[in-house]
């Protein structure tokens, strides 16, 4: 549970910083955060056992289309690297505060 707040916080900042970097303006850079967060952080396909992995490309596909038609990116790569770099930058982090979860929850 721990890991999963700690994934949505980093993918909200990934997702804020990358359309930042694009100069999207703060009302849909928000909007297209938040909402762009719902595929990977709200159907959790990617956690089911053997075949998540399968399943973080199309996480990653959804969010790049809700990305964009909500930050109103003009092109589709853009949603892209943002979608990808959060995602990638999430995943990273998650594995990292792995170890600290189960310090600070022992028997979880």
């Amino acid at each position: 549970m721990a890991l999963n707040a700690w994934g949505g916080v980093v993918s909200l900042a990934g997702l804020t910083a990358g359309l930042a970097a694009f100069r999207v303006p703060r009302a849909p850079r928000t909007a297209a955060a938040i909402i762009g967060l719902i595929p990977w952080n709200t159907f959790l396909l990617s956690q089911l056992a053997y075949v998540g992995f399968f399943f973080i490309p199309l996480e990653v596909l959804a969010s790049t289309l809700i990305v964009r038609s909500r930050a109103g990116l003009p092109r589709l790569w853009q949603a892209f690297v943002v979608a990808v770099s959060a995602r990638a930058i999430a995943q990273v982090l998650i594995y990292a505060g792995r170890p600290v979860a189960h310090a600070l929850f022992p028997g979880h």
